[in-house]
């Protein structure tokens, strides 16, 4: 029994302060822990959005101002080739350019004076395009096919006829 001038808190109920700070903490932890996951699958899916509309940004470009789309084929090299025109070059000069399909990895290759550059778009993702006349469907996939957060797009575009 406690006599009055006794202050303090017993065992019990120091126990008790433990138990309920430990589930308080373990509820602002668990909150965290969702919060950055989702923070995280977020980020990453606008990161696959943002990469696969350049790659097909930049596939759309490529075959609108190809000179022709008979090179656009599965060559011997499993590359797809096409001659195309930079709008940023000042000449206007052709530049040949192909796209790969190298496991997960597409490629893309340009190829000019002799001179051949070639740059990952993404280490994963597919590309696809079947080509109807002047009109190309596209297709490009960027995420891992598992992936909540994979990104899927497709387009159809028309070559330029520039008189051709």
């Amino acid at each position: 029994m406690l006599r009055d001038d006794e202050r303090g808190v017993t065992l019990m109920e120091l126990l008790m302060v433990i138990a309920l700070m430990g589930v308080v903490f373990g509820g602002v932890v668990a909150f965290s822990i969702s919060t950055m996951s989702s923070f995280r699958d977020t980020t990453q899916g606008s990161l696959n959005q943002e990469q696969a509309s350049q790659i097909m940004n930049q596939l759309a470009q490529d075959l609108r101002r190809s000179a022709s789309t008979d090179r656009w084929q599965a060559a011997a090299d499993h590359k797809f080739h096409l001659h195309t025109a930079r709008s940023n070059d000042e000449t206007q000069e052709g530049i040949d350019v192909a796209y790969e399909q190298a496991g997960t990895e597409i490629l893309y290759t340009t190829s000019r004076n002799g001179t051949e550059t070639t740059l990952s778009l993404t280490k994963h993702g597919t590309f696809q395009v079947e080509q109807e006349g002047d009109s190309f469907t596209i297709a490009v996939t960027v995420g891992d096919v598992n992936d909540a957060n994979r990104a899927e797009m497709t387009t159809k575009v028309s070559r330029f006829n520039w008189g051709r």
